[in-house]
């Protein structure tokens, strides 16, 4: 059958199992030369996709929690969206919310996964207690920080290379409300935006939208939205407009050209800082705001491109980047920055810096813009996200990523037969 993640590249022919129980999936393990696990697809490219692929998704049963403690324990198929659905009305949030709420904790805790509370509540290793991962000859191991820490960090962001996760124990963070109180405030350039960033760490969650097809003076412009989860008190102040929507511009705009669809969004807030609530849904899931990125009005391929730079290199490597994209012919859109704090971790994406996610529709073109941002982003000693990239060679993976080779060196000790192999994989040589 045809499979692919999110954004559709690439697509390719596979043999896609699923199992219900552990001997079904070892049987599957035996039988297979090489295989990589998935969950609902949500990687964006290439990092789930071999030419066979173990579905996690009838693996998906919620088996314990704590109503005291917030400690829930599951099969690795289950939905965050299945999870938020039942424990946000018990007064329980996931601490950390991707862009796609029908990730899986499996795709969770391969990808480590953040939220755009990075600096505050780290990646999704941060919270999970403990995994129980099948490994290429059938075996099943409990891992933790504390017992197997091996095992537990390379899994953690170790894109499914060793083995198949099948149950995970984490903690959930305790809200008052379902609701999100939000400021919504525009920033001139990037200069002015990463003034808003820092003077904004006191709230639980930052994220900016920036117009990547700004020039000179207004280069980087952007609004940034800062946000904290919503109190019981907050909900009775009447002057806060309960159904604002929060809307970034991922859709892309049609007959509009890109550079007049982002001057239109922009010059759409009036004032210089607005203040409303809105359902937690509506700040956190952008790419569902249109089902999936898929559905939107393109019917061409995109390639979302994610950078992360270090602190102290941020503000230069970002304004480089934003001058090379304003001098190509590309559109990009949807286009959106964040915050990191400090990540432990081999393969983890995050690094105490800035992240930028590019959007890009795919065309002749676009392949060697990305080759030169590449050399740019190795420049500033920053790193591609490993969970959206399907072109990142061996050589930028190797340089960007510091912990690739005790990765590579713990991945042939749980997985000797390298059974477990995506398309990336081979492509970056782990």
């Amino acid at each position: 059958m045809r499979v692919s993640n999110l954004e559709k590249h690439p697509e390719i022919n596979a043999n896609l199992f699923d199992f219900s129980s552990e001997n079904e999936l070892r049987t599957i393990i035996q039988n297979a030369e090489e295989l990589i696990p998935r969950g609902s697809g949500c990687f964006f490219e290439d990092n789930a996709l071999n030419f066979n692929v173990i579905s996690t998704l009838r693996f998906n049963k919620i088996l314990a929690f704590n109503e005291e403690s917030g400690i829930i324990t599951c099969e690795s198929g289950v939905k965050f969206s299945e999870i938020l659905n039942i424990f946000v009305a018990k007064g329980w949030m996931l601490p950390v919310i991707p862009e796609v709420r029908s990730i899986t904790v499996g795709e969770a805790i391969a990808a480590d996964i953040y939220g755009r509370n990075h600096y505050k509540k780290g990646s999704f290793s941060n919270h999970l207690i403990s995994c129980d991962v099948m490994l290429g000859d059938g075996s099943i191991v409990t891992c933790s920080k504390e017992s197997k820490p091996e095992l537990f960090w390379a899994t953690c962001g170790g894109m499914g290379l060793t083995g198949v996760i099948l149950r995970a124990k984490f903690q959930l963070l305790k809200v008052e409300t379902p609701y999100i109180y939000q400021e919504s405030i525009k920033a001139r350039n990037l200069e002015d935006l990463f003034d808003i960033f820092e003077y904004s760490k006191d709230f639980d969650y930052s994220v900016a939208w920036i117009d990547c097809l700004s020039k000179g003076k207004n280069l980087g412009r952007g609004i940034v939205g800062r946000v904290r989860h919503a109190t019981k008190d907050d909900l009775k102040n009447s002057s806060l407009n309960h159904k604002k929507q929060y809307d970034l511009p991922f859709i892309f705009p049609g007959l509009l050209s890109q550079k007049t669809y982002n001057s239109l969004y922009f010059h759409s807030q009036l004032k210089k800082k607005k203040k409303f609530i809105i359902p937690y849904n509506t700040f956190f899931y952008t790419f569902d705001k249109v089902d999936n990125i898929n559905k939107a009005d393109r019917k061409d391929e995109c390639i979302q491109y994610q950078i992360a730079f270090p602190k102290e290199l941020g503000y230069a490597g970002l304004k480089e980047l934003l001058d090379i994209v304003n001098s190509s012919n590309q559109q990009p859109f949807g286009s959106t920055l964040i915050f990191f704090g400090k990540q432990d971790g081999l393969l983890s994406f995050p690094m105490e810096g800035y992240s930028l996610s590019i959007n890009f529709p795919v065309n002749s073109d676009l392949f060697f813009l990305l080759h030169e941002l590449d050399k740019l982003v190795l420049r500033y000693e920053g790193r591609l996200n490993l969970a959206k990239d399907a072109r990142m060679t061996r050589e930028v993976f190797e340089k960007s990523y510091p912990n690739s080779e005790i990765f590579k060196t713990l991945k042939h000790k749980f997985d000797s037969n390298n059974k477990f192999q995506s398309l990336q994989s081979k492509r970056i040589g782990i």
